[in-house]
């Protein structure tokens, strides 16, 4: 088992081929469906509240993955390989829910940069909703 098969000590190459990384690219992907479903169907949910709901769904989804690794367990790579994976999940959910206490799997990586969220602009009036929109259906 490698660290590159895991990612807590590099970046692993079979997701090197993006500017920003597939998790964070993921976590991304959260962050703009809440907020795309905020503006259309909750228009008096507040972005804050959107994002917080969209970062329980990603932990949660981390925690999903985290169970897939722990039930196939040395059925498809190597029971060490597979634990190693599981951890770097729940790792991941748990720092997504407190990242002040958790640290990020990826943290003792020498090149690590912490997850900064595209920036979305504050809604000042609904019309600015529609601005919003469109941002959110941009794939970075």
């Amino acid at each position: 088992m490698s660290d590159d098969a895991i990612g807590r000590k590099v970046k692993p190459q079979r997701y090197a081929g993006q500017a920003r990384e597939t998790i964070d690219r993921q976590r991304d992907l959260f962050r703009r469906a809440f907020l795309s479903r905020a503006m259309h169907e909750a228009p008096h949910t507040s972005m804050d509240t959107a994002i917080r709901d969209a970062d329980f769904a990603f932990a949660t989804y981390c925690r999903a993955t985290s169970l897939k690794y722990e039930d196939r367990m040395g059925r498809k790579d190597a029971a060490p390989q597979e634990r190693g994976k599981r951890d770097w999940y729940r790792q991941m959910a748990d720092h997504v829910l407190q990242p002040d206490i958790v640290p990020d799997p990826r943290s003792e990586r020498p090149d690590f940069q912490p997850y900064a969220p595209p920036s979305i602009p504050r809604i000042i009036h609904n019309t600015d909703r529609a601005q919003l929109a469109a941002l959110s259906l941009v794939q970075s």
